[in-house]
């Protein structure tokens, strides 16, 4: 899995790429939501929309990342594709009942209060 991040207005926006299985860097995920915390970014989108593959592993870290911003007084929400249909759902309805999501990374950052993404 790649990670980047990127800010749009004082939106952090965190993209995923590539698969995301228990051998591979899921646990980097939850250390760039901390590394964004730290910084004083509460607000983070995170974009899933080229993630293949989401194991249980991958989920845990979502989750834990979701905690995390929590106790700092921040929010975590989702761009994701409505219309994904493949290995990739299973994780993504676990997903669903606890993050906001959105389809684009615009009505993401809207969604905070702003009228510019």
């Amino acid at each position: 899995m790649e990670i980047t991040t990127h800010m749009n207005g004082d939106v952090a926006v965190v993209a995923l790429q590539g698969p995301s299985t228990v051998d591979d860097r899921a646990t980097e995920f939850r250390d760039t939501i901390r590394t964004l915390i730290d910084k004083g970014q509460t607000q983070i989108v995170v974009k899933c929309l080229e993630l293949p593959l989401l194991d249980s592993a991958a989920i845990g870290e979502f989750v834990q990342a979701y905690k995390l911003a929590q106790a700092h007084g921040g929010v975590i929400k989702l761009v994701l594709s409505g219309s994904r249909c493949c290995p990739f759902c299973s994780g993504l309805f676990k997903l669903l009942t606890v993050f906001d999501t959105y389809d684009t990374e615009a009505e993401a950052i809207a969604s905070f209060g702003y009228d510019k993404a």
